[in-house]
């Protein structure tokens, strides 16, 4: 393995929007690691997603290029970066985003998600693929991300 690497993709695609009073342009995310050299083409099996989550399209993209994810492809929005705690720090942000509903806590969650150490960071990551993988559903993680936010007084 001495020319592949790992690299940590996140793949945006169509979900269904929102209703109610506020509409945001959003996306569903899949965060998926994978061996490199890879063909990301849309419509084949990519690898398995860890987690899934909806992301808010704005604020997830200036988030991405902060973290130093680079924009790959024109045509479909894929990000991807060959730094794990990174890639860690953005899945921990887009789970526990997609359940806040409260406009203050959601600006300051990026603030608590940067100042997290890795090893809390490694610990809330195994829990939420924990889950999707256990359930295949993102609505599932809505109850770790509801501890994550007791935990760090976004409650």
């Amino acid at each position: 393995m001495s020319d592949e690497e790992i690299k940590y993709i996140v793949n945006l695609k169509w979900i269904k929007p929102l209703k109610g009073k506020i509409q945001y342009e959003t996306k569903l995310a899949e965060f998926i690691p994978m061996v490199a050299p890879h063909n990301i083409k849309k419509g084949k099996n990519n690898g398995n997603p860890y987690v899934k989550s909806r992301v808010f399209l704005p604020e997830f993209m200036r988030l991405a290029t902060a973290f130093g994810f680079q924009k790959k492809k024109k045509r479909f929005i894929i990000f991807e970066t060959e730094d794990r705690e990174a890639y860690f720090r953005l899945l921990v942000y887009s789970v526990v985003r997609q359940s806040l509903r409260s406009e203050i806590k959601a600006s300051m969650l990026p603030e608590i998600i940067k100042k997290l150490p890795y090893t809390e960071l490694k610990y809330w990551v195994n829990i939420f693929s924990k889950y999707f993988r256990e359930y295949d559903n993102r609505i599932a993680l809505y109850k770790p991300a509801r501890a994550f936010r007791e935990v760090y007084g976004l409650d």
